[in-house]
């Protein structure tokens, strides 16, 4: 036998806690180092979580308070605007042109103009001239002269920096033609839209710029026709056409809100990092504690082998058992195997439960049952077993004490070996030693995991483990039936046995016979049971002929009892 698998002596007795294998320093340190990071970030995630929010947040308020802004700045405007523009719609649509002007029309553009809180002016467009005015009275000025830039089409709109007719206060001009020769300018206040872009709270506000036409209003007084220029970023731009606003923060509009909600979102932060950092170390120390409480239950032996028994498709006749660990603690009560195995596995202890296991099923074979001659007695075998020899040693012990009650070794393993043992060569040598001995391999959960064909090719299998998945489809799922169908063949053309998991019904039975499936495990003839109550499986007498419809004997039990 090659070194890698020399014998190692297999105790008798299990260990004491003591002398069971721990994880080494550097795994311990390891464990601390994690444990102190995962603390730490449970600390500071929050902290910047809230930090990172209350700076994107903060951009979102500045924003939604300059939009506001802009769009009340916006509304006043137009408002004006609006008024302007109905009233010299009024004189236009009144063809006050046509009439002269006579003293009783200047009079007439007085009052309207005074009727409009922001009209200054009345100004009478006739064939490109101003003929006549609420102001100025009868004139013949062209309207280039009178406000230079201004386009005669409705709706324009332009800053007059200073009044033609010796007014000191620049307005603004607003256009309505009734028709391509008459029309009406009327000039509004400018101060009226000054007024618009001073803001209270200069401290927020860094400036706010109203555009009409080309040229634009300053917060701070004055027209100007370039556009504004910007410090800060925080800009919002209300306004379409010829009115716009230009709203800009002042650079302390952000901190206000920051330090409005700093300390309270910190202070929100730092209870939920300790409440997280609890969490972290609860659960470390709570694995620790289950770390504790398995290395107990496997002293002690608290987790016990369960059997599982396997039939022949045909005749409902034992095959043999698989050997389940099943664990009941006092104080969390049954512990499912999903939850302590693959701890077990983290933690280096799987190797010491399978020891336990094995001592345990000696013990019953002994004392509580004897299974038929020819029986399989199958184990699954952690992934460790394929690198230390007081495994395999133990594996071989075992295999002779069940050879000599006339039952065969069945180990199963998962896909899953395969990939953390990629060592072809390796595995399929230890495999070629195992069949030396007189031990069964069998893939388990085929097809559910890291599905290959390679691994059906490479390695001496005995038998294939078809996995619940595909049984329940039987039925309800083509597709699952189609692929179940598939496993079944392959595994037939590679003159490998199956058996499949998890059969619950006699429709699932039926199909699988149909296809010379050659095992059968699951509920339908027997749950898993202990030592004790596997007695009622094991016949005491000659198998049975052959019967097209087994029911187990539990069952029969239960349709009795009904």
């Amino acid at each position: 036998m090659p070194e890698m698998f020399r014998r190692a002596t297999l105790r008798a007795d299990m260990p004491d806690e003591a002398a069971m294998p721990r994880p080494a320093s550097s795994s311990q340190r390891g464990y601390a180092a994690r444990r102190k990071v995962l603390i730490i970030l449970a600390l500071a995630v929050p902290l910047l979580v809230a930090n990172y929010g209350m700076y994107a947040w903060s951009s979102l308020a500045v924003r939604k308070e300059l939009n506001s802004i802009a769009q009340s700045v916006e509304d006043q405007a137009s408002n004006a605007l609006g008024s302007a523009g109905q009233t010299a719609t009024e004189v236009a649509n009144a063809r006050y042109s046509q009439r002269g002007c006579f003293l009783g029309t200047v009079q007439l553009l007085q009052l309207k103009a005074l009727s409009s809180p922001y009209v200054r002016s009345l100004n009478l467009v006739r064939d490109g001239k101003i003929s006549c005015s609420s102001v100025g009275g009868a004139v013949n000025i062209p309207v280039d002269l009178f406000a230079p830039g201004l386009r005669l089409q409705t709706g324009s709109v332009l800053l007059m920096r200073s009044h033609w007719f010796g007014l000191e206060a620049p307005g603004i001009a607003y256009v309505h033609m009734r028709d391509d020769h008459d029309g009406v300018i009327a000039v509004m206040h400018e101060q009226f839209f000054r007024d618009m872009t001073t803001l209270p709270g200069k401290d927020r506000y860094r400036s706010v710029v109203l555009r009409l036409g080309h040229q634009y209003v300053y917060d701070e007084g004055g027209m100007k026709d370039s556009p504004p220029k910007f410090v800060n970023q925080w800009v919002a731009k209300r306004g379409p056409g010829d009115l716009e606003v230009f709203v800009e923060a002042s650079d302390k509009l952000r901190m206000m809100y920051l330090t409005d909600s700093v300390v309270t979102w910190n202070l929100i932060a730092i209870a939920i990092g300790l409440l997280l950092a609890l969490a972290v170390n609860f659960y470390y120390v709570r694995g620790r504690s289950f770390e504790r409480m398995l290395r107990l239950a496997i002293v002690n032996r608290d987790i016990v082998p369960f059997y599982q028994p396997v039939y022949h498709a045909e005749g409902a006749v034992l095959e043999g058992v698989e050997i389940l660990a099943r664990w009941y603690n006092r104080g969390e009560g049954y512990i499912s195997p999903d939850v302590f195995i693959p701890y077990a596995e983290r933690m280096n202890l799987i190797d010491a439960l399978t020891l336990s296991l094995i001592q345990q099923v000696r013990h019953d074979l002994e004392h509580s049952f004897r299974l038929p001659p020819g029986s399989n007695v199958a184990l699954n075998v952690p992934p460790s077993m394929f690198d230390k020899p007081e495994m395999i040693a133990a594996l071989e012990q075992f295999s002779r004490f069940l050879q000599g009650n006339g039952l065969r070794l069945l180990l199963e393993v998962t896909e899953r070996q395969f990939v953390e043992h990629a060592d072809t060569e390796r595995i399929q040598g230890f495999f070629d030693w195992l069949h030396q001995q007189g031990i069964l391999i069998a893939l388990d959960d085929f097809g559910t995991g890291y599905s290959s064909m390679g691994y059906l090719n490479r390695f001496s299998f005995d038998y294939l483990k078809i996995d619940g998945v595909f049984v329940n489809g039987i039925g309800a799922s083509p597709t699952a039936e189609g692929l179940l169908d598939t496993i079944i063949q392959l595994a037939q053309k590679l003159g490998m046995k199956t058996i499949a998991e998890k059969v619950e019904n006699k429709e699932q039975v039926l199909y699988l016979v149909d296809r010379h499936v050659n095992c059968i495990q699951g509920y339908y003839y027997a749950k898993p049971v202990s030592a004790a109550d596997l007695g009622q499986y094991i016949p005491d007498q000659p198998p049975r002929p052959i019967v097209p419809d087994p029911v187990p004997s539990w069952l029969a039990d239960e349709e009795r009892a009904d």
